[in-house]
């Protein structure tokens, strides 16, 4: 018995230790192998030794034909039948429906599986178990099981012809504790078989072979039970070709065939036994499509059903009993889009009934299996995307309401695959390009390298113009930007030339190559501000060509075609060598059809054959030379040589000297080594070879131009090696690696942390314009509370073994202020105070709010009553200040009126003095005194804002009430006839005349220095005359009127 292969998995890659180390190290980047077999990258210590994969390049699970598996409440175990858009391998994922999280846990890479069709059963002993189409030693699929509580994965089975193959669909667990499954081809018809597995004994046995017309043909799907009888359907077979339902007696071994399937009926699932004890299932096919029933009890087999009279085309999958009596199930075709959608049977009406239709923007396309009923009532599937617009998706339907729920995306989109290359730059950040993955395109990507978190960070897709597709080489010119070439795509789909700017991150079209003057395949080099391409095919003969483009100008020029010494398609980039002249290699022509070296003079523009290869020496190389030792180049030749499995060569340019080196013998060197070696700095060279090796999948290899021997460094242990590059190999010493800081640009008061992260970082030196910052000595930098003066420069110089790297950023604090004029309340209660503010500094516009939440450009606030205010200010930048003011009112005006023997008093409360006072509201005066008649009055103040105020009071006089102390005023004559006259030194400004009852019936303004008064107009009496002087004081005097 074949011992299993086991895998242990992990939750996370341990990171390597070389990541970390600031030395030189060699780094290989492999287009093929991994855990996901879909690339990685290798790093050995400077001697090639030591190799360990630092890094697996991923492809996520795509494509899942299954059903799923809820395994405890929530938590679902499923397949996928693609790794990615690539159309094989496959994975086993995890979804926790509660936590949104989708887990790929195991990857089907070929040899334990690859392109899964069917679901996970879990057995009696808490294992899951599952089988695949294709893979494993025979290509036609393996028997698996998975521990999921330990996450280790066993391949227990490869299936074969003999035992049957390509089995798609689930196995089961009979009553007996043993596994079943169908086989979909092999065994001795080559129609399928129906296979049994023990558990305890890890054996597979074929139990049954299919035969065609006696018991059908090319079984899908899994098997049920009754009474122990396992019960199934083919698709094809039987009397009319249109497939079987067979019963299997685990007790006798002895399968018979109970039903005939119409001709072209193709029943794809699984038969379910409903709670009336009777099997039911659907068909593909004929009258598009049927739901069939089967009684065991007395073999009767009934189509119940067409789908199409419900508008519904094309049954798949397995019937469900998620409610008593009632079946569901799922379509491809028809609905209301065409595209299926989910249906309910009724056991005792066979009426179907259209629960929802599929429509490919929303919900995506039917696979070959329907659904579960979760332990939450709610029924879960999965459907498949088209590659482009649609992704692959797990969802869940709500029977009750009849509510889809798309629950988790198969995203591939951040997948890279099939890396070509990965360059370091001089910034100390490496970049690299993959052959395929990214966005729906599937056509390759160009991604950053992130060392401090160990992964590629994509940084753009290929597959859309003018991005070209598939890119095939990379390098850092002299103007500090990228160029990349691109295989497919432009103007002509004949590849193209990109520059990637690593600062701005844009890309650009730079030429688009075509047939005419070459394109596709081939590499290139900068020398002097220019770059050399060697273009594959196009041009003269289709032969190829060398192209010149300026990178300052954008000059292109076609030096030479290939045709033109005779050589055909070369590959690789040239190389400058010691002499100033570029060198190459073509894949054929020359004088033997397998290829020459070739000489390019720049000054001259000279093309010139050196060397014609041949098949005894080694020929069809796609190497970049490399010069060893002066004048030396050496290269690699896949094919060829003394045991026809190529060879490592060596060409002297000084003597034109052609040397076969190295002659590969397929075994423990390895055989047809490809792609282009690399000079290490301890002068050896370093490549890779397709094939042989300890297990058959090529070798990475060390020679020594001083002994002429070759190590081999590590033997690969699966496909890696791309016969059209090689792998990437690379002397890599990491600069220290760093989490970018961006500028600073912040307001007063705001707390910042700058963390470098760096895990290769031996020294820190900290400035703030140029100035040391002594207690700042590693990768961080904290500012608890930002103020102005911590504006300025930062730099910090970050040092390895392997260089320097200078950081900059420039921290400007953001400083806000006010100013503010206040209009206090003029009058209480008038809610007419106001309030401006005056912003300085930060950036412009500003908003002002007056209570915190609404915010806006004016800066002014009025009808502002009496209180207690907080103005806060924000800049367009966010930075805020916020101001306590306080606006305050007079207190409430009043007044009051009393007769103080001679004259009306006002009194005043409240309000602002000064204060003027009216007896009419119409005239006032500044003195708080009235001479009035008898009668009833309303007297009027206000005070310096304006503010007004009444009270209305009667007076009644009965006499006039002299005082003591106010001296009289001379006047004469007296008695007086038409006027008197008052003599005084003093000046007056207003005369008031009272009878003698002390009723006021004259009162004028008097003028300056006047003295005379006519009474011409008075009743005979005794009068007194008050004279008001102009500081307020009063005089009088009696008079008698003739």
């Amino acid at each position: 018995m074949m011992k299993p292969l086991k895998y242990i998995l992990i939750a996370a890659m341990a990171i390597s230790s070389l990541a970390l180390q600031a030395q030189p190290y060699i780094q290989v980047t492999t287009p093929y192998g991994g855990k996901y077999s879909v690339g990685q990258v290798i790093k050995t210590d400077l001697n090639g030794d030591n190799a360990q994969t630092f890094y697996n390049f991923k492809a996520s699970g795509n494509e899942p034909y299954c059903k799923l598996l809820e395994v405890s409440p929530g938590i679902f175990y499923g397949t996928t039948s693609r790794l990615g858009i690539l159309d094989r391998y496959g994975a086993i994922f995890e979804y926790d429906a509660a936590n949104d999280i989708y887990t790929d846990k195991v990857v089907l890479s070929g040899e334990n599986g690859s392109s899964t069709y069917g679901g996970l059963i879990k057995a009696a002993n808490g294992k899951l178990y599952g089988i695949t189409r294709l893979g494993g030693l025979s290509d036609q699929g393996v028997l698996y099981e998975y521990d999921y509580v330990n996450d280790v994965f066993t391949k227990e089975i490869d299936f074969s012809t003999a035992t049957g193959g390509s089995p798609i669909g689930d196995l089961f667990e009979a009553s007996n504790g043993k596994l079943y499954g169908l086989a979909s081809n092999g065994g001795a018809s080559g129609k399928g078989t129906l296979f049994e597995y023990n558990i305890a004994t890890n054996t597979l046995t074929k139990k049954v072979d299919f035969t065609g017309a006696a018991n059908g043909a090319s079984p899908i799907g899994s098997v049920i039970e009754i009474s122990g009888k396992l019960y199934g359907t083919t698709q094809y077979g039987g009397s009319t070709n249109g497939g079987t339902l067979f019963e299997y007696d685990l007790s006798t071994g002895m399968l018979t065939k109970k039903a005939d399937f119409p001709s072209n009926s193709l029943p794809k699932g699984t038969p379910v036994v409903a709670s009336n004890g009777k099997l039911y299932g659907s068909t593909t096919y004929n009258s598009n499509g049927t739901i069939y029933e089967y009684d065991p009890a007395n073999s009767t087999f009934t189509i119940k059903a067409n789908l199409n009279a419900s508008n519904l085309n094309y049954g798949i999958g397995d019937l469900i009993e998620a409610a008593t009596g009632k079946l569901y199930g799922v379509t491809t075709g028809g609905g209301t889009n065409g595209f299926g959608g989910i249906y309910e049977y009724d056991l005792s009406t066979s009426a179907v009934t259209v629960l929802l239709s599929f429509s490919s923007s929303l919900h995506g396309y039917v696979n070959n299996h329907s659904f579960i009923k979760g332990t939450d009532g709610l029924l879960y599937g999965t459907l498949n995307g088209n590659f482009s617009t649609v992704k692959s998706k797990i969802y869940s339907f709500n029977l009750s309401t009849k509510a889809f729920t798309n629950l988790y995306n198969l995203d591939v989109d951040e997948d890279m695959y099939l890396p070509i290359s990965m360059i370091s730059t001089s910034s100390g950040k490496t970049y690299g390009i993959s052959y395929q993955g990214g966005n729906i395109y599937n056509r390759g990507t160009l991604f950053y390298y992130d060392y401090t978190t160990n992964k590629p960070i994509k940084k753009l897709d290929f597959g859309s113009d003018p991005r070209g597709h598939y890119p095939i080489a990379l390098l850092e010119a002299s103007d500090g930007k990228l160029y990349g070439r691109a295989e497919r795509g432009g103007s002509f789909n004949f590849g193209m030339l990109f520059e990637y700017n690593m600062q701005t991150e844009s890309f650009t079209n730079k030429l688009n190559l075509s047939s005419t003057i070459g394109g596709r395949y081939g590499g290139m080099i900068e020398v002097n501000g220019k770059l050399y391409l060697l273009c594959q095919s196009g041009a003269t003969s289709g032969a190829g060509s060398i192209i010149e483009y300026d990178i300052v100008t954008g000059n292109t020029t076609t030096i030479n075609h290939m045709a033109s010494i005779g050589a055909q398609f070369p590959a690789g980039s040239p190389l400058l060598a010691s002499n100033g002249k570029l060198y190459g290699t073509s894949t054929a022509g020359g004088a033997n059809g397998v290829g020459v070296i070739f000489e390019y003079d720049i000054a001259t523009g000279a093309l010139t054959k050196k060397v014609d290869m041949a098949t005894a020496t080694g020929g069809a190389s796609i190497s970049t030379l490399v010069e060893g030792t002066s004048n030396k180049l050496y290269g690699l030749a896949p094919s060829g040589g003394a045991n026809s499995m190529g060879t490592l060569f060596e060409y002297d340019i000084a003597t034109s000297t052609f040397t076969s080196k190295i002659n590969f013998n397929g075994t423990t060197q390895g055989g047809q080594p490809t792609g282009s070696l690399m000079k290490a700095s301890n002068g050896k060279l370093y490549g890779a070879t397709q094939t042989g090796g300890a297990h058959g999948y090529g070798t990475f290899f060390e020679y020594n131009p001083s002994t002429n021997a070759v190590t081999v460094k590590l033997d690969f242990m699966e496909e890696t090696v791309d016969p059209r590059w090689g792998v990437h190999i690379e002397e890599v010493c990491v600069k220290p690696q760093y989490n970018p800081i961006a500028d600073v640009q912040e307001c007063t008061g705001t707390a910042i942390n700058w963390e470098l992260n760096s895990p290769n970082t031996d020294t820190y030196v900290w400035k703030k314009d140029g100035t040391v910052l002594s207690n700042e000595t590693d990768g961080s930098v904290s500012f608890a509370s930002l103020n102005p003066d911590d504006t300025g420069v930062y730099t910090v110089d970050i040092t390895n073994a392997c260089g320097t790297i200078t950081l900059t950023q420039n921290v400007e604090v953001v400083d806000i202020a006010n100013t503010y004029t206040i209009a206090n309340e003029p009058c209480n209660g008038d809610e007419a105070g106001s309030i401006e503010i005056t912003t300085t500094g930060g950036y412009t516009p500003y908003e002002y709010s007056i209570d915190g939440t609404n915010f806006d450009t004016v800066n002014s606030f009025a009808s502002l009553p009496a209180g207690n205010y907080t103005v806060t200010t924000r800049n367009d930048f966010g930075c805020e200040v916020s101001n306590d003011i306080t606006i305050t009112e007079p207190d409430i005006l009043s007044l009051s009126a009393s007769f103080n023997g001679e004259s009306v008093d006002m009194n005043v409360q409240g309000g602002t003095s000064p204060y003027e006072y009216s007896s009419d509201g119409t005239n006032y005066q500044s003195e708080a005194n009235f001479r009035v008649a008898n009668g009833t009055y309303t007297f009027s103040v206000r005070d310096a804002n304006g503010c007004s105020t009444a009270t209305t009071e009667q007076i009644l006089i009965t006499g006039v009430d002299l005082k003591e102390g106010v001296y009289n005023v001379d006047l004469y004559p007296n008695p007086a006839y038409t006027s008197i006259n008052f003599s005084v030194n003093e000046n007056f400004k207003k005369a008031e005349i009272i009878s003698i009852s002390g009723e006021l019936v004259f009162s004028f303004a008097l003028a300056k220095e006047e003295t005379a008064i006519d009474i011409t107009s008075l009743e005979r009496g005794i009068y007194f005359l008050f004279l008001t002087k102009v500081d307020g004081g009063v005089v009088y005097s009696r008079f008698i009127k003739e």
